[in-house]
């Protein structure tokens, strides 16, 4: 557990983003939660991290630590709700999930609702997935959108 916990001030949320998040102005919180990829302190590994105000406790489990709660618990991040963690070398595609203790002392797994990528149903374990690899095919809609004016035509919702 140690070499997990002694990378978590170089990786966790800015108070800045934290303040964003719970005004409700981070409008780029994907970039803050979920799985990412990082390079701390020169260890490449994936930087965890859910807003669960109300937990106990929270783990991250996958077939990584046999989805064992008591090997990887996160950090609270003071009083913000968010609970962070630094897992060294894990790979794309691992199978996670948040093991979450409830105030009631119920344990209950759940999906990364940040989650770039997932099992298919009725599975429904994240993935750990690096999303700058992700080749986007939208390059046609984009040129279209950029040529037309959307303020004045009409729009499907």
């Amino acid at each position: 557990m140690k070499e997990t916990m002694e990378y978590l001030s170089d990786i966790n949320p800015s108070d800045f983003d934290l303040y964003l998040f719970h005004e409700g102005t981070l409008y780029e919180s994907y970039k803050m939660l979920g799985a990412h990829f990082v390079n701390n302190r020169d260890v490449d590994g994936v930087r965890f991290a859910v807003w669960a105000p109300n937990a106990r406790r929270v783990s991250v489990v996958g077939d990584f630590n046999q989805w064992d709660g008591t090997r990887h618990r996160m950090e609270r991040i003071g009083q913000h709700g968010v609970w962070v963690l630094f897992v060294p070398g894990l790979a794309e595609g691992e199978l996670y999930k948040y093991e979450i203790e409830t105030p009631s002392n119920q344990i209950t797994l759940k999906a990364d609702p940040f989650a770039f990528f997932s099992e298919i149903r009725p599975k429904t374990a994240s993935r750990v997935y690096n999303l700058d690899k992700y080749d986007w095919q939208d390059n046609k809609w984009m040129r279209e959108r950029d040529r037309k004016d959307s303020y004045h035509t009409d729009a499907c919702l």
